[in-house]
């Protein structure tokens, strides 16, 4: 199908979806953008210049990995209290006694 007719075919939003959506696909393959992977070769190449070794500095090393609130192990109970109190003993502008 030609361009020009996909164009006027297509409106403004479907093409927005169709973006964002092989954007998401993208990251399921790959779990990173494709922006990461060239800014992390970048800081390799440099970093090489730099150091002793250069076949030891791994692309791998310059990704930043996030972690999800969700997936930290619950706290049991006693360390639940202990938080808790740490966190109002703070606001409250009282020291804790050891």
């Amino acid at each position: 199908m030609p361009i020009q007719r996909v164009k006027r075919e297509t409106t403004a939003t479907e093409f927005v979806e169709w973006c964002t959506y092989l954007k998401q696909e993208q990251k399921k393959k790959l779990g990173r953008e494709k922006l990461d992977y060239y800014l992390a070769q970048i800081l390799c190449e440099i970093r090489r210049s730099y150091v002793k070794h250069p076949q030891k500095v791994k692309m791998k090393d310059f990704f930043i990995e996030f972690t999800d609130e969700e997936k930290k192990k619950p706290l049991t109970k006693e360390q639940a209290t202990k938080a808790s109190k740490r966190r109002w003993f703070g606001l409250l502008g009282i020291e804790e006694k050891i």
